[in-house]
């Protein structure tokens, strides 16, 4: 039997950009926002439980990496920056700015041919 999706009445529409597995259903990467889904076995469905605001300028999310104790969520942006937040604290962290806990770094990318040219 196929599992819905379903989210709470009023909760902001995000596209998926990336998606990964979590001890309680998944995790989605969407534009400037990390969206937690739960699997409710009742009803056979998943349900959006709570979704953080990660980056103020709305970046999409490439890429997603949860430690082996689902304690750290780290996100890559769009935008060069690496994301990483207490993962365990995220039902106590507000949705409407991105909250002091959330820690980027700009990580500079340096194209490969770059150190081609300088051989």
């Amino acid at each position: 039997m196929a599992s819905t999706i379903t989210q709470s009445s009023g909760s902001r529409v995000g596209v998926a950009n990336i998606a990964m597995q979590c001890s309680i259903g998944f995790i989605c990467g969407e534009d400037g926002y990390v969206s937690i889904y739960e699997y409710d076995g009742a009803k056979k469905n998943y349900r959006k439980v709570r979704s953080i605001k990660v980056d103020e300028s709305r970046a999409q999310v490439c890429g997603l990496a949860l430690s082996p104790a689902e304690d750290v969520l780290v996100c890559t942006m769009a935008n060069n920056t690496l994301t990483y937040l207490p993962y365990q604290q995220l039902y106590f962290l507000s949705t409407d700015s991105v909250p002091k806990e959330v820690v980027a770094e700009v990580i500079v990318v340096v194209p490969l041919d770059y150190f081609c040219d300088l051989l």
